[in-house]
Parts: structure tokens; C-alpha cells; sequence
């Protein structure tokens, strides 16, 4: 990692490593240009070299040291209070929010979402579910249908896509992709489960309903000098076979490019158009020191937040708030009658299992996903507290139910309407002397419709033979599915992006992560960002002059 350069100087640089970043980079690096990537970077503390080569159970029952991953050096797995977003990371994932709360502060009463400054960003704990928008969701977004389709393709054969297209699910998770590998193996528990929707499947089309298995950024078969799935349930806690795709897979090989260079420790701040250039600047994190780097295009990929804050700094005479999206998220923890008494699969993934989607009205625009998960390798302490038992009884009778346990993430779709705005206010202990402020207050009726749909849900399950027995609400931000921040405009408004994904306002900058987005599906979100940041990457190259 290049951090010593106390000048930096390229064609085109790419602010952030996530997912939409290491996309729109390669996309770049592979066209041939001099390509810059501006990040913080931070990386683990060395938790993850414990662990043995060996599958969840047999290290659970035989590694003397599986303390050390398990809860960590300083105890930083066991989890307590109150569930909210970020508190499911094991102690090999620590480091993706390490120094959050000091370097990117957030104020907000309501609203309380997870960022990250590691390399990789988000994308190193994202939950590997790809999912594309159908034309009436990628319209209401501003993605034009014809292009968004076409770099899902591209995509699918950059990461590696592992799905069932004979599926019900398949049209709402694969549309026009082909090029995937076969589907993941699912654990006897959520086999019961897709057993009773076979029996039942006319009763869920006929409400517009679809369950079955999802489309994963995990290898089923090998893939691109990486390894299928061990199917070994350490997904929560290491990537060391890489079989899941992170982000870093892409940074390290555009690492072995003459075109390409890495510059970690630098958080960015802002930027401006000089003389035809773009100059960024940005402080080190390690020493505090101020710098610029320049280019003749920028590419920000730093997540609708931390792409907000960049934006909100560099325009702030003209500029004093954004806009927010976000999914809401809550989850249900059932439990899966099939299962009692039984053992569940030694060999599993850790990831979700299965999916239902339920098109309300069957109009393809209010779509709700619900992703099962089985229980084990989270460990039983952070379920306790999910169900309605005194923590006595409830270690007890979790310990004999565990394999039955399944628990179902619901995600909303998300509009403009309602209060949700961004804004920075001065703040003294912040590196960048400023926080974002952040309300998040969605209409009467979209609490309401997130009700009845909720419940609708819950009697879909009961058919299933999973009978849900506590709702757990993480609150507004938990998604971490953030959009809408810099939204697409035909007009030339300061704070919003052409279709190209140009920043309105500016020649030469573009924004190419969720950003841009004016409506959020409740489908998970990192496929269309990484095919968007590839669109946005290849408009900037067409505009060369």
C-alpha cells in the first residue's frame, strides 16, 4: 500500500475500495488509463489467523483456541444491549468499522446506519445476495433498463454468481443473466421448508408470492483461480478461500497493474475543478497531515454517505442538504417445526438459505424480500435476547431448539417521500471539523404499509412451517442499504447527477455508487451498485475530449 507519496497525481482516481469502487476501477485499469484509488483502508487485527482449516462444529468441539475468533482478544464478540447495525460483526470483522465513530461522525436521533473505512469497505461483510432490478424498479431508480441489464452480465462474470434459474425466485433475482454457476447447496432445514412451498405453491402465486433459493456471490463450483465453498459455516469469519466475493479480491489483482496504484491512510474531504483538473483533498489519518491529489477525472465511490459529506463540503456555498434513502429492516426469529429434536447439517453455509419475495399486486415497483437464515455459527449468545424468555430458561430451551431456530430478514422498499435529509454541522473533535446530521422520517403511510406487509409475511412463514416468536425492530439505518443521497436530475441542480452518473455542475467528476439512486428497491442493493459504478466508469471514458 502506497501511503508515503506526499504528492499524488493520475488520469483518473477512484474514491474508496468497496464494491462500487474496486468495479469502476477495474473497469478503468482494463481500458488501459493511469488509475489512482484513494482509501483509508484500515485491515484486521490478525483474528481471523486463528482459526483452523477445519468446518464450524469440529473447531467449536475441538480448538482450544477458538476464543481468540470466536469472542475476540478484548472479549468484542459478545454482544450486549440493544440489537442495531453493525452489532452482528464477529471480531475478524471489527475492523470494518474500525474508528467510525471518530473519523466519519453521525448525529442523528432516529437514524443510526453502519459505515466502514476498511478496505473493501461495506463489501468485505457484505451478505453475498445478488439481485437485479426488473425495468419498472431500475425506471424508478433513473437506470436506464437496456444499459443496467447489460452490466449485470458483465458483472456476473467478474464475481461469480452461484443460482438456481429454474427456480420461482429466478426472475426477480436473475432476470437476463445467464452467465452464472450452478446453485449453493441448502441445509436440511430450510430443505424442509422449500418442501412445504412446493406443496403449497399455488396458494403464494396466487398473493403474488415466490420462495426459494437466493443468487449468491459465493462459488459453488470453481471459479476464476478461487475456490468453491468448503460449505465449512465460518462465512461470519473469514474469506481465506475465497470462495465469497469481497472487494479485496479486485483491489489485489489491480495491485499487480503498472496502471493502477493504492493509496491507503487518506480520508478524502472535498474536491474542486481547476484548471480543467480536478484537485482532491483529502488528510492522513496516521499523521494528520493535509494533502491534495490531483487528476483529469474523478470517480466517487464512497458510499451515498460518505459520498453526501464529500459533495456537501466542496459545494457548500451553494449547497446546505441532501437527501436520504434507505430500506427499513426488521427480522423475525422463528422457528422451523420441521426441526425440532433434529440436528441441523454440519455442512452449511452461513448465509441465507432461501428467499421469499412477495410482489404486493403483483405491479413489480412495492416488492418485499424476506431472506432465511438458519442459526449456529453467530453462536447462541446473540440470539438470547430474541426471544421472549427470562436468560436463564432462555439458555436453556434455545440450547435444545437451536437448529430450529430461522430467522427471517425483512427489507422495504424506499421513495423520497417523508422527511430524510442529510447535513453537515460544525463539529470540533472531528478530523474534517464537521458531522453529518441525519432525519429519517418516513410518512404515516409508509409505517403503515410496512405494517400490513409485515404481517402478511408472518402468515407466509406460518404456511412454511417457520412460526415466528419475536419481531426484533434494529431501527432506521440498520439495513445498511443507503441510497438517493446525490439523485439523478435532467436539470443542472447543484447536488445531483446526470444519467452518466456526472455530477451536475462539474466537467469532470462522477459519482458511481448508490448515490445517484431515486427510488430503493427492497432487493439487496450491491449488484446494481457494482453495475452501475462499471456503467458510470465506461460513460467517463467515452467523454474523454
Amino acid at each position: 500500500m502506497d501511503n508515503s507519496r506526499s504528492y499524488i497525481d493520475h488520469k483518473y482516481i477512484v474514491i474508496g475500495s468497496g464494491c462500487s469502487g474496486a468495479m469502476a476501477a477495474q473497469t478503468l485499469v482494463d481500458s488501459g488509463v493511469d488509475v489512482g484509488m484513494l482509501d483509508v483502508g484500515f485491515t484486521g487485527n490478525g483474528e481471523e489467523l486463528h482459526i483452523p482449516d477445519a468446518d464450524f462444529v469440529t473447531a467449536r468441539t475441538s480448538d482450544a483456541s477458538q476464543h481468540k475468533y470466536l469472542i475476540g482478544s478484548a472479549f468484542d464478540g459478545i454482544s450486549f444491549g440493544q440489537v442495531e447495525s453493525g452489532s452482528q460483526l464477529t471480531p475478524p470483522r471489527k475492523h470494518l468499522i474500525h474508528r467510525a465513530d471518530e473519523l466519519i461522525p453521525i448525529d442523528s436521533a432516529e437514524f443510526k446506519p453502519t459505515e466502514s473505512l476498511a478496505i473493501g469497505g461495506l463489501g468485505s461483510g457484505w451478505g453475498l445476495g445478488c439481485y437485479v432490478y426488473n425495468e419498472k424498479e431500475a425506471e424508478l431508480c433513473g437506470l436506464n433498463f437496456t444499459e443496467i441489464e447489460a452490466a449485470y452480465k458483465e458483472i456476473s462474470g467478474r464475481i461469480g454468481i452461484s443460482a438456481a434459474h429454474d427456480d420461482d425466485n429466478a426472475k426477480h433475482l436473475l432476470g437476463g443473466i445467464t452467465n452464472t454457476l450452478g446453485p449453493l447447496d441448502t441445509d436440511n432445514s430450510v430443505v424442509k421448508v422449500i418442501q412445504k412451498y412446493k406443496k403449497r405453491r399455488a396458494y403464494f402465486q396466487k398473493r403474488h408470492a415466490t420462495f426459494g433459493r437466493p443468487a449468491m456471490a459465493m462459488l459453488s463450483t470453481n471459479f476464476a483461480g478461487r475456490e468453491a465453498t468448503r460449505y465449512d459455516d465460518f462465512d461470519f469469519y473469514t474469506d481465506r478461500h475465497k470462495s465469497a466475493y469481497r472487494p479485496c479480491i479486485t483491489i489485489d489483482a489491480l495491485r499487480t497493474k503498472p496502471n493502477f496504484a493504492y493509496h491507503n491512510d487518506i480520508l478524502v474531504l472535498a474536491f474542486s475543478e481547476v484548471d480543467c483538473r480536478v484537485r482532491v483533498e483529502f488528510v492522513n489519518v496516521k499523521t494528520s497531515a493535509r494533502g491534495f491529489a490531483f487528476c483529469d477525472k474523478l470517480l466517487i465511490c464512497a458510499g451515498a454517505l460518505g459520498t453526501a459529506r464529500i459533495v456537501l463540503r466542496s459545494a457548500s456555498e451553494q449547497l446546505t442538504e441532501l437527501p436520504v434513502l434507505c430500506n427499513s429492516y426488521s427480522y423475525l426469529t422463528c422457528i422451523n417445526k420441521a426441526m425440532k429434536g433434529k440436528a441441523l447439517d454440519q455442512r452449511k453455509t452461513s448465509m441465507a438459505q432461501a428467499m421469499l419475495i412477495y410482489d404486493e399486486g403483483g405491479k413489480g415497483t412495492d416488492i418485499v424480500t424476506c431472506s432465511l437464515y438458519t442459526y449456529r455459527s453467530l453462536l447462541m449468545q446473540r440470539t438470547i435476547g430474541s426471544v421472549p424468555l427470562n436468560l436463564k430458561n432462555g439458555r436453556k430451551i434455545m440450547r435444545d431448539l437451536l437448529p430450529a431456530v430461522v430467522l427471517a430478514g425483512i427489507h422495504h422498499p424506499d421513495n423520497a417521500e417523508g422527511e430524510k435529509k442529510l447535513s453537515l454541522e460544525k463539529c470540533d473533535n472531528s478530523v474534517s471539523g464537521d458531522r453529518l446530521s441525519v432525519i429519517f422520517r418516513p410518512t404515516e403511510k409508509a409505517k403503515s404499509d410496512r405494517k400490513i406487509r409485515e404481517k402478511q409475511i408472518r402468515r407466509f412463514l406460518r404456511k412454511l412451517g417457520c412460526t415466528p416468536v419475536m419481531r426484533i425492530d434494529p431501527g432506521y439505518g440498520s439495513s445498511i442499504h443507503y441510497a438517493g443521497t446525490v439523485p439523478f436530475s435532467d436539470s443542472e441542480a447543484t447536488g445531483t447527477c446526470q444519467r452518466t452518473g456526472r455530477l451536475n455542475g462539474y466537467n469532470n467528476v462522477f459519482v458511481a455508487d448508490s448515490s445517484p439512486f431515486r427510488f430503493l428497491p427492497a432487493k439487496g442493493i450491491t449488484l446494481s451498485i457494482m453495475a452501475f459504478a462499471h456503467l458510470v466508469a465506461k460513460k467517463s471514458l467515452e467523454s474523454e475530449s
